[in-house]
């Protein structure tokens, strides 16, 4: 069975496993995202998806964040975040179910990030946090963003090397001294 395939089964799965176990939570009445952002690490080609979150419930119970959707394009094309090269990596702040105490504020924080990106290129995607309950899936928070990973400006470039060319002969010319 090819590895998608799989992946999509083991999801589902998954969704109808925390369906029947989550049947008896109250649903939250909002989850409100603040401090949103997209952070580009230029150097490892890794963007940061950051935000604070806080939960808000008419019963007073507990929110539980039970799953995390992310979508990806580039350009027109949808990337597998799965698959690669391009990856998601949702391990920086959710361990899911995440609970949320009513009222809780979490400070702005890593929520996810996707690795392997590529210089030049413009992505635009939305994520979406889920939870599960009585009345089926419900979606707390959905967003779209978009991440533009540029390409070093060519006279960053040329400096950079003229700056390695005289420090690689000047190395060699201190070295020949010596000899």
């Amino acid at each position: 069975m090819p590895k998608r395939a799989l992946n999509c089964l083991v999801r589902a799965t998954m969704v109808v496993a925390l369906t029947i176990v989550c049947a008896d939570r109250a649903s939250a009445d909002s989850i409100v995202l603040s401090d949103f952002q997209v952070q580009l690490d230029m150097d490892n080609m890794i963007a940061s998806i950051i935000g604070g979150l806080e939960a808000h419930s008419s019963t007073g119970d507990p929110v539980f964040l039970d799953s995390l959707g992310v979508s990806l394009s580039e350009g027109s094309t949808p990337l597998d975040l799965f698959a690669g090269p391009t990856l998601l990596d949702d391990l920086p702040f959710f361990s899911l179910p995440y609970p949320l105490a009513d009222g809780e504020i979490v400070p702005a924080s890593t929520l996810f990030r996707i690795t392997g990106l590529n210089p030049g290129s413009v992505y635009s995607g939305s994520f979406s946090f889920f939870e599960f309950g009585a009345d089926g899936v419900q979606t707390l928070i959905s967003r779209d963003f978009e991440i533009a990973a540029p390409v070093p400006e060519p006279a960053t470039l040329v400096l950079t090397g003229t700056g390695l060319a005289f420090a690689f002969a000047r190395r060699r010319r201190a070295a020949r001294r010596v000899s």
